[in-house]
C-alpha cells in the first residue's frame, strides 16, 4: 500500500511537468523561410514583393496540434521587390506609412486539423487595425536534424487592403481598377527548437 502511495504521488507530480514538456517552442528560420506578397498594379500587372526581416515563435504540442499557437512579427520597411522606386511608395505614407506603423503582427487564437491540412484563426494588426484573420495551412514535423528539432508549414493569406485603410488616393481608389483590393502574401516557414 505504502509503494502504491508513493507510485500515485511521483505520477501526480511529474504529470504536469509531462504535458508541460509536450510543447515546444520553435522558432522561425529567418534565412530558409520566406513572406512575400502580391497585388494586381496597372502598370506592371502585378508587384509582388518579399518582407527580408520577420520573426515568430511557433509554440507546438505535438501531442495536439489543436493546443499549438503561432505568433509573428514582420518588419513593414522591410519589403523589397525588382522595383526600388515603387518599394519606395509601398513604404511611404501614400500605402504602408512604415514610419509610423513598422510592423504587421499575428497572434493565433486557434489551430484546428482539416481533412486536408491545417486552419489557424487569430487576429492581424496592419496600419494599426486588428482584424481576424482565418487561413488554411500545411505543416509537416517534428524532424529532427542533429541535436535540433524542426518543423515546416507553408500557406497563404487573403486580405482587403481597404479593411486596413491602406488606400493609395482617396479620389481614384475605387473598385480596384489601378491598384489590386486584394493582397496575397505566401509564405513557408521553417523553424527551430
Amino acid at each position: 500500500m505504502k509503494r502504491l502511495r508513493t507510485i500515485c504521488l511521483v505520477l501526480l507530480v511529474t504529470a504536469p511537468l509531462t504535458a508541460e514538456a509536450a510543447v515546444r517552442e520553435f522558432r522561425f528560420d529567418q534565412e530558409s523561410s520566406h513572406l512575400e506578397g502580391s497585388i494586381k498594379y496597372a502598370l506592371i500587372g502585378t508587384y509582388e514583393a518579399r518582407f527580408r526581416e520577420f520573426g515568430g515563435v511557433l509554440k507546438l504540442d505535438d501531442r495536439d496540434i489543436e493546443n499549438s499557437s503561432v505568433e509573428l512579427k514582420v518588419s513593414v520597411d522591410s519589403i523589397r521587390s525588382r522595383y526600388p522606386r515603387l518599394d519606395r511608395i509601398v513604404r511611404s505614407d501614400r500605402l504602408l506609412d512604415t514610419a509610423t506603423y513598422p510592423t504587421i503582427d499575428f497572434k493565433s487564437r486557434a489551430i484546428r486539423r482539416l481533412a486536408d491540412g491545417y486552419q489557424v484563426d487569430g487576429r492581424v494588426r496592419l496600419h494599426n487595425i486588428s482584424k481576424d484573420l482565418s487561413f488554411r495551412f500545411f505543416f509537416e514535423g517534428p524532424y529532427r536534424a542533429g541535436d535540433d528539432m524542426y518543423v515546416r508549414a507553408r500557406g497563404q493569406w487573403l486580405v482587403n487592403r481597404k479593411d486596413f485603410d491602406i488606400i493609395w488616393s482617396r479620389w481614384l481608389d475605387h473598385g480596384g481598377i489601378v491598384v489590386g483590393d486584394y493582397i496575397t502574401v505566401d509564405w513557408e516557414i521553417l523553424a527551430f527548437d
